[in-house]
């Protein structure tokens, strides 16, 4: 027995007639105004520790596109005053460390 293979157009437009061609696009028009007409979900943005890396990438000014070459994690001593290193607990990434002296 020979195997069959079945070959599926590329275009809609060379496997259906005009009439459901027309069917097609006005059923796709609904559903974009259905779903332009719904509200935006709800969404929130938070952070939490997780693994602490010893060097992560710089996005400078924001731009994920823009990296720096990794810098060391003790990047905040120019946070700190001269001559005092931060301490930041072992398990922890510093994060919430950081904040007092990030909302001066």
């Amino acid at each position: 027995m020979r195997p069959v293979s079945l070959a599926i157009p590329d275009k809609d437009a060379h496997a259906f007639d005009a009439a459901t061609l027309a069917r097609i696009e006005e059923m796709s028009e609904q559903v974009r105004l259905a779903e332009s007409a719904l509200p935006d979900a709800d969404t929130a943005m938070a952070v939490a520790d997780g693994p602490i890396h010893a060097r992560l990438p710089v996005h400078i000014r924001g731009s994920y596109l823009n990296l720096e070459t990794r810098c060391l994690g003790d990047f905040f001593r120019s946070c700190c005053r001269r001559g005092r290193k931060p301490v930041f607990p072992a398990r922890q990434s510093g994060r919430l460390q950081l904040r007092p002296l990030a909302c001066r």
